[in-house]
């Protein structure tokens, strides 16, 4: 059930005595907000009737009463005609409130030229929040938001930098492709991650009210399966093992990344890593991104690491210094097997051979400890409640098992069900041979 309430903010009745009076748009226990450009005197706003008091108002406040209560009955027309409810949020009540106060302002409004909204849509997204979380929006999705902007506006410039939001058509799509793949030369899932940020930037713009072309249905993302890298077994003991004693930066950034193989562990997590974190030799912490709880056993190395450290890991660096300084460290520990990765870049397919520490990131860790864990056996739901993954389909497309790892895993299937079939017949002759 949908609520229509108004109120005024007491916090603001000493800067001024004359206040706008705001909305509170509640669907079950959620609630919205906006604010009216009808303004009452703190002293005359009835709180319990939510009205301006009728002993108290002058005749030119008799009007706004009565423009609040249709103002109620448009929010809740505008609401029941609504079918998919989701793109119900604060914007969607201010959009309300500006087109029945000022219906020719609030058609102007959407008449938003592409780039002014995007501009404002950018400059806002620090103050934004993630509906389903009440978070703020991470740094890094900002960071890419900015980025798209720019290209965006490259791309207009040519193709027409007046463009309107409605006018953001298929035309426009292809010519904003072609800039990504051709001129800037970009690999095929960078392309589609910089479609996507449009698509987020034209789907806010209709959720405020504002029109927009229906070819957006049309705009794909490509994309392909990405090759990474991983680390075996093998290799993290190797990298562990290996003295690093003379480059101590080095020696605890091969720490942090030896305990995230054996963890799964964002950096954003594992570089926040407490003694508190730590119960009945189980980690124990909450995911900053997803939010999700995680419990996690004790691999010898992370044991043997944090010992080392008293149980307070070393101070977080910035994640670009990490990349750079973990590849170093693994080409000191000479993790140099050679890694083919092919991949569309500029339009064009491209195949490169490089020694696996050059690839190194620090998502290689989070990466190593799923794939290694799969190859393990143990169960993909598992893995999944420990790294996060929603779909099977996403988390098999992130685990970087090669076509000859299967075949070993079957391999090995094969010959233990033969060594067990062995052993029962073994067992039926010498059970036959005592009769």
């Amino acid at each position: 059930m949908a609520t229509v309430l108004y109120y005024v903010r007491t916090s603001l009745e000493k800067k001024n005595p004359t206040i706008n009076i705001r909305v509170k748009f509640k669907i079950s226990t959620i609630t919205y907000y906006g604010i009216t450009p009808y303004l009452v005197e703190f002293n005359s706003w009835n709180k319990k009737k939510q009205r301006i008091d009728q002993e108290k108002f002058k005749d030119t406040e008799l009007k706004v009463n009565s423009n609040l209560l249709k103002l109620e009955a448009h929010i809740l027309n505008a609401f029941n005609k609504v079918t998919n409810k989701e793109i119900i949020d604060s914007n969607w009540v201010q959009t309300q409130i500006d087109e029945y106060s000022d219906p020719q302002d609030s058609e102007e409004k959407k008449e938003l030229r592409l780039l002014d909204f995007i501009d404002d849509f950018v400059l806002n997204a620090p103050n934004m929040t993630i509906k389903k979380s009440g978070k703020k929006l991470d740094p890094k999705t900002i960071t890419k938001y900015k980025l798209t902007q720019k290209y965006i506006n490259e791309v207009a410039k040519t193709f027409n930098p007046k463009i309107l939001l409605k006018n953001v058509d298929y035309n426009f799509y292809e010519e904003y492709y072609d800039f990504l793949t051709i001129n800037k030369g970009f690999a095929v899932n960078n392309v589609g991650k910089h479609i996507d940020t449009l698509k987020v930037f034209l789907h806010a713009a209709e959720r405020r009210g504002h029109s927009i072309h229906r070819d957006i249905e049309f705009f794909i993302e490509p994309s392909e399966d990405s090759e990474n890298i991983y680390f075996r077994e093998d290799e993290l003991e190797k990298l562990y093992r290996k003295d690093l004693s003379k480059s101590p930066y080095l020696e605890r950034v091969r720490d942090l990344f030896i305990i995230g193989c054996w963890t799964g562990l964002r950096y954003s997590d594992l570089s926040t890593l407490e003694r508190d974190d730590l119960i009945h030799d189980k980690i124990r912490v909450t995911n900053r991104k997803t939010g999700n709880k995680v419990i996690l056993p004790l691999h010898q190395h992370t044991k043997m690491i944090l010992e080392k450290y008293n149980y307070k890991l070393p101070n977080k660096i910035a994640i670009s210094n990490f990349n750079d300084y973990i590849k170093e460290a693994c080409q000191i520990a000479v993790l140099d097997e050679p890694f083919k990765k092919t991949m569309t870049k500029g339009g064009e397919k491209k195949t490169t051979t490089s020694p696996k520490w050059s690839l190194t990131s620090s998502h290689t860790a989070r990466r190593s400890f799923a794939t290694n864990l799969y190859k393990k056996g143990v169960p993909s739901i598992t893995i999944m409640a420990l790294t996060g993954h929603k779909t099977e389909k996403a988390f098999l497309a992130y685990i970087k098992v090669t076509p000859e790892e299967h075949a070993e895993i079957l391999q090995k299937v094969f010959d233990d069900d033969q060594a067990k079939i062995l052993k029962e017949l073994e067992l039926k002759e010498n059970n036959t041979g005592n009769i």
